[in-house]
């Protein structure tokens, strides 16, 4: 898979395995690869060769979002918005 491309007029639009990896990687940061690759053996070892390099495919998509020039943008914009479920939760307490 090619990379995520810069939004602009002839972006295209991420499948839905990037999706799943771009809210993975905002959940879990930089251990989403550690806990996808891991997620893919215990598949495999269990003989669900599908559900395996499903985990591989995200895990690949993941590397690619980590890696990418736009990684530690989207790491401040994961972080603000950590920040700002948190203030909301202490708020409306």
């Amino acid at each position: 898979m090619p990379p995520l491309p810069e939004p602009g007029l002839h972006a295209r639009r991420p499948n839905l395995t990037e999706l799943a990896a771009r809210k993975f990687v905002e959940s879990h940061g930089g251990d989403a690869l550690a806990i996808l690759s891991e997620r893919a053996e215990r598949a495999e070892e269990r003989g669900h060769r599908v559900a395996a390099r499903a985990w591989r495919d995200l895990a690949d998509s993941a590397a690619r979002l980590l890696t990418s020039p736009y990684a530690a943008k989207a790491a401040a914009f994961a972080a603000r918005g950590a920040a700002l479920r948190a203030s909301l939760r202490t708020t409306l307490r």
